[in-house]
């Protein structure tokens, strides 16, 4: 009987709220908002994905020409000639791909603004119906207590059955985007024939281990590093994996100690380390590029940037800029700065493994070159970086 009247009393709460929504807005509710767009981000993943297929491209027909080259197939110009097209090929790329991306953002610029007005529009609306039907059944919520309770057949008592809280359920995000910030140091390494701390990691499938002697040893350059871009995280289906692109820049210093500085003489097609015959206050070597990362991560939280997170991937880049800088004092004990750009036989392309641990937005990141740092065709050095740096994702 109890059950009987408790309902019966619920029935008139939800007619008389109805009633009172009718009576004060005879006009039939607004049609639903369109749903919002996310065919944005897919194109952006999609630009990214392709992007990263071209780097790979021309970074695998670059070294197809230099083994090329060493294997006296083609001669030094059809290999400069070749080298000339596959850049221009990828500079054309990058230009298209800086216009999707723009035309993109704009694109997801407007959507954004369209679905704010639209959730304006639908809080205006909730408040309006919610103080409609307070003013409705504020009296008639005093007096009514409704509860539901079911019989239990082994104990005899009366127990209350509760509702599942809608708020107690997880809602897993499907994307994680924003910028990536990273700083470290690095090493350089070289092949080896003999145990390494790397195996099979060089260009020419040896061991990488540290510089122990000569003018690039170790205890004679410091390496530093930073990154700044942006990512996209993506969730594989329902599952803890994700898959993470984007666009970073990378810089990298190496400083050099003992008055020495690196040099490339045009006429002798090198890169070497000499010594100043004047003191040097500080000295150092920067190259920077546009890389492409691709990684798969390992987050079971619901927005994929909280708890312990795991990644292991691979990124490509193209070289930006390189310089030498020095500085010394002049006669009057005044600091001078010295800058030397060019390419100093860089490898125009760099390419990669990374692996990154992190916690909530933190993350220790370990960065090595399956590239060599400069071109091989000439008198260059044989050496690769390896980086170890730490972040935070915004």
């Amino acid at each position: 009987m109890k059950m009987k009247m408790n309902l019966l009393a619920l029935a008139m709460l939800m007619a008389t709220t109805a009633w009172a929504q009718s009576e004060a807005d005879p006009t039939p509710p607004p049609p639903p908002p369109p749903p919002y767009d996310v065919s944005i981000e897919t194109d952006v993943v999609r630009v990214l994905g392709e992007s990263l297929q071209e780097v790979l491209k021309a970074t695998a027909d670059a070294i197809e020409v230099q083994q090329q080259l060493r294997a006296g197939e083609i001669s030094e110009e059809e290999a400069e000639a070749r080298m000339e097209a596959i850049e221009l090929a990828l500079e054309v790329k990058v230009e298209q791909m800086e216009a999707r991306l723009e035309s993109a953002a704009e694109e997801q610029e407007r959507q954004s603004e369209i679905m704010s007005e639209q959730i304006e529009e639908m809080v205006e609306t909730a408040e309006e119906l919610a103080e409609i039907a307070h003013e409705a059944t504020v009296d008639l919520a005093e007096d009514i207590s409704v509860t539901v309770q079911v019989m239990d057949p082994e104990t005899g008592l009366e127990v209350e059955l509760e509702e599942d809280d809608d708020d107690d359920r997880h809602h897993k995000s499907k994307h994680n985007n924003g910028m990536k910030i990273g700083w470290g140091a690095g090493f350089l390494m070289h092949p080896m024939d003999g145990p390494g701390i790397f195996e099979s990691m060089a260009f020419d499938g040896r061991n990488l281990g540290l510089i122990e002697e000569g003018e690039w040893a170790q205890d004679a350059i410091r390496t530093r590093n930073f990154q700044v871009g942006f990512r996209s995280q993506n969730r594989m289906f329902n599952s803890p994996f994700w898959y993470s692109s984007g666009l970073m820049f990378s810089a990298y210093s190496l400083e050099l100690f003992d008055d020495r500085y690196v040099v490339s003489p045009p006429d002798e097609r090198s890169v070497d380390i000499q010594v100043s015959p004047s003191p040097l206050t500080a000295s150092s070597f920067n190259i920077s590029y546009l890389e492409v990362p691709f990684m798969l991560l390992l987050n079971a939280s619901d927005d994929g940037d909280r708890g312990l997170r795991l990644g292991a991937g691979v990124y490509a880049g193209m070289r930006m800029g390189v310089d030498s800088e020095i500085m010394y004092l002049d006669d009057l004990d005044r600091e001078v700065m010295m800058t030397t750009e060019g390419h100093h036989y860089v490898n125009r392309f760099n390419v990669g493994l990374e692996a990154e641990l992190g916690y909530n937005s933190l993350y220790v990141k370990g960065r090595a070159s399956l590239s060599p740092l400069f071109d091989q065709r000439f008198t260059t050095p044989d050496v690769q970086l390896v980086t170890l740096s730490a972040g935070i994702n915004l």
